[in-house]
This record gives C-alpha cells, sequence and structure tokens, in this order.
C-alpha cells in the first residue's frame, strides 16, 4: 500500500477440524506443505470448524490450541515441525488405493491385511522347509554390516538366478528359548534371491495378479518385473542389523523404477526388529551404488555413507502386524535393528522394477540368457 493507506490487519490462521476414521484420512485431504496440529484431546463435541474459531457461532468453546493460535498476528509461528506420530499415521493405507499417493507423499506405505493367515503360515512353513533340507557346503555368512566380503564370494554373485542360504554372524544364547526352534532356521539370515523363478510356492505367491495391477495401478509401472526375492528370518536374539541402505542402490534402472514389496509374516514390532524408515527421504536419488567393477568384483561407488549421512532423526518405526504388505520406493533409506527378542520376525520381500526401464549393466544382480527377467 502507498504511504498514508489504512494498514491491513492479517487474519489469524484457518484451522480446518474434519471428524475422519484416522489422522492418516485427514492428512491426505490437505496440502503436503501445511503444517499438521494433532489435538488428540481436545473435545470437539458436534462441532465441525471450517473457518476461524473467533468467527464460530456455536456454543461449543474452542480448544486451547486454537485460542493459542488465532491470537496471533502472523502465521510464522506456524513453521512446520516434524511430528512422528503423526507420520506412522499417514503412511497406514485403509484401502490399496491410497498406496500410490501415499508412496509418492512419504516413500513408504503400509497395508495391513493385504495376505491372509493361510498364506502367512504357508510361506512361512515353506522357507523352514528349504532352510532345514541340506544346502550346498559353500553357503556362507550374509552381514550388512559386512558387506563387502560377503558379496565378493562367488556363491553371492551368483545368486540372481538361484536359490542359496545365507547364515547369521552370531550363535544363539545357549540358555535362550531360541533353541527350541531346528537349529538350520535359527541360524540362517535368508533364502535367495530367485524364490519368486524357482520355488513353486513363492513363484505363484508373487505373481499374483494382486501384486502385479498394484504395480501397475498405484505405482504406474507400465511392465511390472519381479527381479529379486528373499526370505528373512530375522530369528531370536541373533537376527541381524540391516543398516540404512536405498534399494535402488543395489537395483538400479534408467529412470529408476524400482520398489520393494515386504510382506510381514509375524507381528513386526521395535523389539524384535521391524523395519524403520525415514519418510520424504526417496526424493533424493541413491547416494551410492553396489556395482560389479571390470574385474569381476563388487564395490560401493561412491563408498557406502555413514548412516549419520542420513537425517536419523527422522526415522520412524513401521510395525505392523503379519499380513501387512509394506511397500518401499527404490530410494527411501530404511532399515532394522537386530531381534533381540525371543521371538523371530519373519518377512518375504520381491523387488520390481518397470521392465520398459533399462536395467543397469553394471548392477550386481545379473541374470543369464536362460533366465530373462519375467513381467508380471
Amino acid at each position: 500500500a502507498g504511504a498514508g493507506a489504512a494498514q491491513r490487519t492479517r487474519p489469524g490462521p484457518r484451522i480446518y477440524v474434519v471428524m475422519l476414521r484416522s489422522l492418516a484420512s485427514f492428512s491426505r485431504l490437505l496440502p503436503r506443505n501445511l503444517p499438521l496440529i494433532s489435538v488428540s484431546t481436545a473435545r470437539l463435541d458436534h462441532c465441525v470448524h471450517s473457518v476461524a474459531p473467533q468467527s464460530c457461532s456455536c456454543a461449543a468453546p474452542a480448544p486451547a490450541v486454537w485460542r493459542s493460535l488465532s491470537s496471533s498476528s502472523s502465521t510464522d509461528s506456524l513453521a512446520p515441525t516434524f511430528d512422528k506420530a503423526a507420520v506412522v499415521n499417514a503412511v497406514q493405507c485403509i484401502d490399496v488405493s491410497e498406496v500410490g499417493e501415499t508412496v509418492r507423499a512419504y516413500g513408504v506405505a503400509v497395508l495391513s491385511g493385504a495376505v491372509s493367515a493361510s498364506d502367512v503360515s504357508l510361506l512361512n512353513a515353506r522357507a523352514s522347509e528349504l532352510a532345514t533340507a541340506e544346502h550346498e557346503a559353500d553357503a556362507v555368512v550374509f552381514s550388512t554390516r559386512n558387506q563387502h566380503s560377503t558379496k565378493t564370494t562367488p556363491y553371492f554373485l551368483q545368486s540372481g538366478d538361484r536359490i542359496r542360504y545365507f547364515f547369521e554372524e552370531e550363535e544363539p544364547p545357549a540358555s535362550s528359548s531360541a533353541k527350541e526352534l531346528p537349529d538350520p532356521v535359527l541360524k540362517c539370515n535368508k533364502i535367495g534371491h530367485a524364490l519368486h523363478e524357482l520355488d513353486p510356492v513363492f513363484k505363484e505367491f508373487t505373481y499374483r495378479s494382486q501384486f502385479a495391477a498394484l504395480a501397475r495401478e498405484q505405482l504406474k509401472l507400465s511392465k511390472p518385473t519381479a527381479v529379486q526375492s528373499m526370505f528373512i528370518f530375522k530369528g531370536p536374539y541373533i537376527g541381524g542389523e540391516v543398516v540404512p541402505h536405498q534399494d535402488s542402490s543395489f537395483i538400479h534402472t534408467t529412470p529408476l523404477s524400482c520398489y520393494g514389496f515386504w510382506v510381514a509374516l509375524s507381528d513386526a514390532t521395535v523389539e524384535n526388529g521391524c523395519l524403520w524408515s525415514i519418510p520424504g527421504s526417496h526424493k533424493q536419488p541413491p547416494v551410492t551404488r553396489f556395482v560389479r567393477t571390470a574385474s569381476g568384483d563388487v564395490e560401493f561407488n561412491p563408498p557406502r555413507p555413514d548412516p549419520s549421512t542420513y537425517d536419523m532423526a527422522k526415522a520412524v518405526p513401521l510395525e505392523c502386524k503379519a499380513g501387512s504388505l509394506v511397500i518401499l520406493h527404490g530410494s527411501l533409506v530404511h532399515f532394522s535393528y537386530q531381534n533381540k527378542s525371543q521371538y523371530p520376525r519373519p518377512a518375504y520381500a520381491f523387488h520390481v522394477v518397470d521392465g520398459a526401464c533399462q536395467w543397469s549393466a553394471d548392477n550386481w544382480l545379473q541374470r543369464p540368457p536362460t533366465m530373462p527377467f519375467r513381467e508380471m
């Protein structure tokens, strides 16, 4: 305004309160950059406001948080803050139709009840059968903390078209109840990486139409293609830590198109080593790649960053019930801690890319011409 013009008074912030099933539903109605304020103890009575609280004519008093906000002459005090509880709620999907939007916003989506109890039992039983069968004598220990020594072995590098077995670094405590489990199952870290091609049970499960439809309709992959699969045992007391990483560092296409499909085969909790993620980290490209070199070895290029490189203060646990499906964007930073509980935390994970994108020739995982990747 020009000199002498009347000074305008800035209105107080508009407060939106909506009665919905969950904070997750509310957050998806709002612009992504709008600060989300959770008032879990406020009594809303029967009033639904879409105006500034001081102008409401109903008899219900405005909650204290409204009064404190509307008393400000500026919205500067409403700078966005990171609310972990709100984010954990926001990534929970009530229906498969919410998965795509949630993954694009946060990099992760949790869909409860996606897999039946009978399928959970089937996959667990089949993995136990495989683990207790006779394995190759050159099976190796698997560790994400010392990946270079693990992954330079031919046993690992040639596992892209085979079913192979990888074991934990540690032994369970001698006095623990974990000893009640069969020894091979207890000590097995994971089975990979072509379960979805070579084992009939995991193949039938992976190639179900429900997963292909989700990949096409929600993740917008024109030719969803399963490239890798793993059964992860995460045994009691010794189930190994998985350090912070991005899946596209290992499964790279041009343009980037990797998504992880992670199926909880038991309740996953903080105590037994559930997944953790840094929501929003998918908006940055992979900070490193795990590639094959000209000599046939593998390396991180550039060198794998220290976990402190990531904004670990924003990491949230993805606790979920057995049968939940967790979708992970390939650039999302995620990890899990060691399972120190007395219960296993099994999961089945497979990775999907868009077959219309170019598979990177220096990916560690390569298939022979006799077993090409297949569209789902």
